[in-house]
């Protein structure tokens, strides 16, 4: 076979359904997150404490199910448990539709996405079982590439359908048949050595579900590569995800208005999808660790910049424009490198486990990382919070380098070797 670079991955016929059903079920996705946000705000005029309430919806699931879909996505064929998540996924988000009150469709957001944290460990698991070794990097970030292209097509596309179709409520049915086309394409999935397997029933499954959900935190916990690496990547991406928080009182602290802030989301967005590109090939010949690290530092350069500009006051438009656009490589960056370590290092019987694991952290800084904004700014200023980051994210990614060649070198030593059985079920 040809090696045609980031894209040699969609030449094999199950990863390439994935891909379909990601990028599909991703676009309804921030359709409907488009939809929700106008419903609250707008129709029912809640303000931030409608928004919080949804935000806590999206991120609390991840957090609290992650013992227990990590050992689904091990346990279960994922062709199974995907295409069952799109299917109930569809239902709620239809019931979207003929909802009249917050709490009523905070509840089924929240439900919503505990099908969602059960896909999207699911996800890896496929890319593990279906993707040759050398090209797993190169599938993780395509699938990264999906969630990108859909988080700067979708709010667009969002925005000319609710005109056209006169308000947010028909998009949730175009959100629900997203996924019944995604459940639609994953029905065709095949992931080799899945029908052979068998798992414990009854009262037995349930001790057995604990059980391993413990195998795999003490998987995590054993393999220095992996703790550190996906503890750093958690904590790079608290700090980083400030931005989000302070973005807009940091450009009107400079003087810059709303348009302007919707300017440099749309060059972040574009920054991560050109970093993904780019960043996805170079992962293939990079270790993950040193990826993680480099676009951490990078991106504390850039907090650094942001810092001494709102002190200064000093960087005209098109900077901030840059700026924005070298966080978004940045954090593309520390994706796809968490995503070559989580494929790269992660025996495949324990994929599921450890990716839910991975999730939880990454959606507990989604929900510290206003707080910490918040904070940072009452102790020092509106400048302090991106001295802070800087800093942190600067210490961090040097270390994740120079760590790496070590951790990298035990951890391949200590001879983690694929079982002939699922850990889930051994």
């Amino acid at each position: 076979m040809a090696d045609v670079g980031i894209s040699n991955p969609l030449q094999q016929r199950d990863f390439r359904l994935l891909f379909l059903s990601q990028a599909v079920s991703t676009l309804g996705d921030w359709l409907g997150y488009l939809a929700i946000l106008l419903l609250v705000t707008v129709s029912w005029h809640y303000g931030t404490g409608g928004l919080a309430l949804v935000v806590l919806a999206i991120a609390i699931p991840p957090i609290l199910m992650a013992p227990v879909v990590g050992v689904i996505a091990d346990r279960v064929s994922p062709r199974l448990s995907m295409v069952t998540c799109d299917l109930a996924r569809a239902a709620l988000v239809a019931a979207l539709v003929s909802v009249r009150s917050l709490p009523l469709l905070v509840l089924i957001v929240f439900a919503r996405d505990i099908f969602g944290a059960l896909f999207n460990p699911s996800v890896q698991v496929v890319i593990k079982h279906t993707v040759e070794p050398e090209n797993v990097v190169r599938a993780g970030s395509l699938s990264m590439l999906a969630t990108q292209s859909a988080k700067i097509v979708g709010p667009a596309a969002g925005g000319f359908l609710v005109a056209l179709l006169g308000g947010p409520r028909p998009i949730f049915l175009i959100d629900a048949a997203t996924f019944l086309v995604s459940a639609l394409l994953l029905t065709r999935l095949r992931v080799a050595g899945w029908g052979s397997r068998s798992a414990p029933e009854g009262p037995a499954a349930a001790r057995g579900a604990g059980r391993e959900a413990l195998e795999g935190l003490s998987y995590l916990w054993r393999s220095g590569l992996l703790r550190i690496g996906i503890g750093g990547a958690s904590v790079i991406l608290l700090f980083a995800l400030m931005l989000d928080t302070l973005g807009p009182v940091l450009l009107h602290r400079m003087g810059l208005g709303e348009r302007m802030f919707g300017v440099a989301i749309g060059m972040s967005g574009l920054g991560a999808l050109v970093g993904v590109i780019v960043l996805g090939e170079m992962a293939t010949r990079w270790r993950p660790l040193s990826l993680i690290g480099v676009s951490a530092a990078f991106g504390g350069v850039a907090f650094g910049v942001i810092a001494y500009a709102v002190s200064s006051r000093g960087l005209p438009q098109w900077a901030w424009i840059v700026i924005f656009a070298a966080f978004g490589v940045a954090a593309a960056g520390i994706m796809v490198g968490y995503e070559a370590l989580l494929q790269r290092e992660t025996e495949a019987g324990y994929v599921g486990r450890v990716s839910a694991i991975g999730n939880a952290l990454q959606s507990a800084g989604a929900v510290l990382a206003p707080a910490a904004a918040v904070g940072l700014v009452a102790l020092g200023g509106v400048a302090f919070p991106p001295v802070v980051a800087g800093v942190v994210l600067v210490v961090i990614g040097l270390y994740l380098c120079a760590a790496s060649p070590r951790l990298t070198s035990v951890n391949h030593k200590s001879g983690h070797e694929e079982p002939e059985l699922s850990p889930a079920t051994s």
